[in-house]
């Protein structure tokens, strides 16, 4: 067997074995998670739903780009809950996994900042991140709109077919939100295949 065929084989197996071990890391991690609390203030049918989230420090990144770069972006929270911390600190996953999507003057390029939710027994006292293109925000108290979904939601125009379809229910009702940005959110494990989860958020006005 040829250098460049073993050459090959090492590089597919380490690609594939890479993968497997982000799954099931990331799997572990979404086991039991604290969800983001929030208080139901009104249901409209069809699952609409109006909530108020109260405010709450966030762990995120951003990113500008043409197209969501979601694993990069998970990798980074992730690698900071997994340690990559000021305290080297093992911190709880959450959920969900809450990306705010805005446009840009660039055209079709928009700026994505993805968020995990800090879990409450650290509100006051998360670890700093390491890696600078890491912060922590707080997300400040919100009433949104939104309703749940299921499916695998791993690509702007799917996220972006229910960002449309979420509007229209809501003009037809009219109420008002602010459709300058909205955020996706995520509550699930990468190979959680059945009952999954997605919510598309706008913000009440």
């Amino acid at each position: 067997m040829s250098k460049s065929i073993i050459c090959f084989i090492i590089t597919v197996f380490g690609s594939v074995y890479g993968q497997l071990e982000f799954f099931s890391r990331a799997g572990s991690a979404f086991a039991g998670v604290e969800m983001a609390n929030y208080t139901l203030l009104a249901e409209y049918g069809d699952g609409l739903e109006l909530r108020l989230y109260p405010a709450r420090n966030v762990v995120c990144t951003t990113y500008r780009a043409f197209q969501v770069p979601s694993r990069d972006m998970f990798m980074k929270l992730f690698r900071y809950i997994d340690g990559d911390n000021e305290k080297s600190a093992k911190v709880d996953m959450t959920a969900p996994v809450s990306t705010k999507v805005s446009p840009t003057s660039g055209g079709d390029l928009r700026s994505y900042e993805m968020c995990f939710y800090l879990p409450e027994a650290i509100q006051m006292d998360a670890p700093k991140p390491r890696n600078l293109d890491v912060y922590i925000k707080n997300r400040p108290e919100m009433k949104i709109y939104t309703r749940k979904v299921g499916g695998y939601m791993r690509s702007d125009p799917v996220w972006d077919q229910e960002a449309s379809d979420l509007q229209a229910i809501l003009d037809s009702k009219g109420f008002d939100v602010d459709k300058t940005f909205c955020y996706r959110n995520g509550y699930d494990a990468p190979f959680k295949f059945w009952n999954r989860r997605n919510e598309v958020w706008y913000l009440k006005i």
